[in-house]
């Protein structure tokens, strides 16, 4: 904790701690008259540059000064959101209320220090940014908002004018509308804090339906909300302040909570400041780092595109529905992966920026990089989201999505200009990474041996630009895709993916979930021999509460169904499961496989259907279609429902496996574009 140390009865001394480092000071103010000279600072690594001065002053600001200047201010574009925690007494938000409240109920305490913040100067006089302390800051405000309303609502002063004004004062300029001391860069987060002073200066009972949340609130918009709910709800419950003391502690703290502001005068050196302090809110992760070291490299001039980069890639990637995709690292891992040809690690990532890509030559600039982000995050939504690339459908990246794979989408990011350059380059692409990565994830290949290969290819990719070529796409896939060839990993992971797809039960969650994505993945591919336009995603929905969509997954040989010859392994195995409509599951309980004859028959999914065996009366089409099938995998099944058994299901796991097999290498050719 930061110190204020006596000398002697009439000075003072500011002894700063590990959260209020800084770097250096280009302006000073001298409000609290608390020096800092260079001897103390050097104690800590911060003695001032060509300091002339035997002494530097520092400001200390009341709150009520800190809220009160002559300029506003406002969270940056690239800055994070407001994150502080206010789900429990352990958040952010709980240890700060708990703080203040031990402060003004200790007698023995005069003062207490809040630590520091740093401002930089903008194009305007009256604005200033607030690089390090938004969080501080913003929930002080919230706690202001909270203060006034609950004193509004208890009437706890009637007669007191210029505490009321104080304390309006500080939340902004209140007497002709809404005009707030802190703002952000973002409109939705203004709204929400313009929510927050209508509930506070409302006398509705129902006033409280100001705060209420929607499902499209971002993250900020939510935690904006749940700080006001929190803090009101403690002042309320009495668990804060007693209402005979609530006004006395709101007024300590406005005079004696004080905190330390550092006024920089350009941007850069803010950010370099932002860069080396420890502070109360959550630690930089490495994308905040890279993004400082960006902004330490550039012009004046490109600083406000660079900023607007940032955000609009920070902005797309939170609407990825993937939570792993949502954080920027993961996208500048990938950036990292496709131009470097080695793996590098989120630790690293920092590190790998400073050294190898954002240094001061002309090729390599971070107005580039930025704007490179910046596209990169707009495919990657699409990918994640949308299943889809300018437009066109991508329905196999379903699989690996369903699965919960990530780790191939740096190859797909680095070939996203072929879909306009050479459409079908960039489908055979798709094809290759989409089918590699499923089978990675059915033959349970190790994950660092997977990740190991994904920067080589990505790079190879990368680097051919516009003259790539189906012969090069292939070569590169043949080379790269498997390691090295002398470990044969391709022949390998064919024996694994037979010894997975046999040990997959429907009793084990792991097993279930790959069983229903196998026969997702074939009942659509021969359904695509149909020429159907289903959309993939509805062959891998599940049946939902309340909802009749979807896919049950069926027991043939049911596992309530007497029929000693069949144990229970073979049941729960992939060649005992079929995919059936709810509506025509629920029925057959534990009816016979010869019973649900009728159930089969009517199935939407041909390759549930085929199950009838020569019952069945088929189409043309449908014939055409099986004929692709028993074709590609070289077998003609010969099970039927009326004597399905033991030697049935085997036989159907051989074939599954022969034809999730041709898929997954590719044998398997669709007629159409995928």
């Amino acid at each position: 904790m930061c110190t204020l140390t006596s000398k002697d009865e009439n000075s003072t001394e500011f002894l700063p701690c590990s959260r209020c480092r800084r770097s250096r000071f280009e302006e000073s103010l001298a409000s609290s008259n608390i020096p800092v000279n260079n001897r103390v600072m050097s104690n800590f690594g911060l003695q001032q540059e060509n300091l002339d001065e035997e002494q530097l002053v520092v400001p200390a600001f009341a709150l009520r000064e800190y809220f009160t200047q002559d300029f506003k201010l406002a969270v940056p574009p690239w800055q994070r959101e407001y994150s502080w925690d206010s789900s429990s007494d352990e958040g952010q938000v709980g240890v700060l209320l708990e703080d203040l409240k031990e402060f003004v109920l200790a007698n023995d305490r005069s003062e207490y220090l809040l630590g520091a913040v740093i401002l930089c100067n903008t194009d305007k006089s009256d604005v200033a940014y607030l690089i390090d302390g938004q969080q501080r800051t913003v929930t002080l405000t919230l706690f202001l908002m909270c203060c006034e309303q609950y004193i509004s609502e208890k009437r706890l002063v009637q007669d007191d004018f210029h505490f009321r004004s104080l304390l309006n004062s500080c939340i902004g300029n209140l007497e002709n509308g809404y005009f707030p001391t802190v703002e952000f860069s973002q409109d939705n987060a203004n709204s929400i804090m313009k929510k927050v002073f209508d509930w506070m200066r409302s006398v509705s009972d129902d006033r409280d339906k100001i705060l209420a949340e929607t499902d499209t609130y971002s993250s900020t918009q939510k935690n904006l909300l749940s700080a006001v709910k929190y803090i009101s709800s403690e002042f309320r419950d009495g668990k804060w302040l007693p209402d005979d003391k609530f006004v006395e502690g709101v007024q300590k703290i406005l005079s004696k909570v004080r905190i330390v502001q550092l006024r920089l005068g350009n941007e850069k050196e803010a950010q370099r400041a932002f860069d080396r302090i420890n502070h109360r809110g959550m630690a930089l992760s490495g994308a905040d780092l890279i993004k400082n070291i960006l902004f330490e490299k550039v012009s004046e001039n490109d600083f406000e595109l660079i900023s607007e980069s940032w955000t609009n890639m920070s902005q797309t990637l939170r609407q990825c529905k993937n939570t792993k995709l949502q954080d920027p690292k993961y996208l500048i891992r990938a950036h990292a992966w496709t131009t470097w040809e080695k793996k590098t690690t989120y630790d690293d990532l920092t590190d790998s920026y400073k050294r190898k890509y954002l240094n001061d030559s002309d090729e390599q600039n971070p107005r580039a990089f930025a704007i490179e982000l910046e596209e990169m995050a707009l495919t990657l939504k699409d990918f994640s989201n949308d299943l889809s690339h300018r437009g066109t459908p991508l329905p196999l990246l379903l699989p690996a999505q369903f699965l919960g794979s990530v780790q191939h989408y740096p190859v797909l990011l680095a070939g996203r200009n072929l879909a306009s350059k050479n459409r079908e380059a960039f489908f055979r692409l798709y094809h290759q990474v989409t089918m590699r990565t499923a089978w990675y994830v059915f033959a349970k290949e190790r994950p660092p041996e997977f990740e190991s290969i994904i920067p080589k290819w990505a790079n190879a990719i990368r680097k051919e630009k516009d003259s790539m070529t189906l012969e090069r796409l292939d070569e590169i896939y043949r080379d790269l895709a498997f390691g090295d060839p002398s470990e044969q990993r391709f022949e390998r992971m064919k024996s694994d993916l037979e010894l997975r797809l046999r040990a997959w039960k429907y009793n084990e969650s792991e097993g279930k979930k790959k069983i229903r994505a196998a026969l997702a993945l074939m009942s659509w591919w021969t359904d695509q021999y149909l020429d159907r336009e289903y959309p993939i995603n509805s062959y891998f929905d599940t049946r939902k509460m309340r909802k009749q969509k979807g896919w049950d997954m069926d027991h043939i040989v049911a596992t309530k169904y007497v029929d000693d010859s069949v144990s229970p392994e073979l049941r729960n195995s992939i060649g005992n499961i079929a995919l059936l409509c709810p509506d025509d599951h629920r029925p057959t309980g534990a009816a016979s496989p010869k019973e649900k004859i009728p159930v089969y028959q009517n199935s939407h999914l041909l390759f549930s259907k085929l199950l009838v065996g020569d019952q069945l009366v088929r189409t043309d089409r449908m014939n055409k279609a099986w004929k692709q099938v028993t074709d590609l995998t070289g077998v003609i099944p010969e099970w039927s429902l009326s004597s399905f058994g033991s030697t049935q299901i085997s036989d159907r796991t051989d074939f599954v496996l022969n034809y999730l097999t041709k898929i997954l290498t590719m044998e398997a050719k669709l007629p159409h574009d995928i």
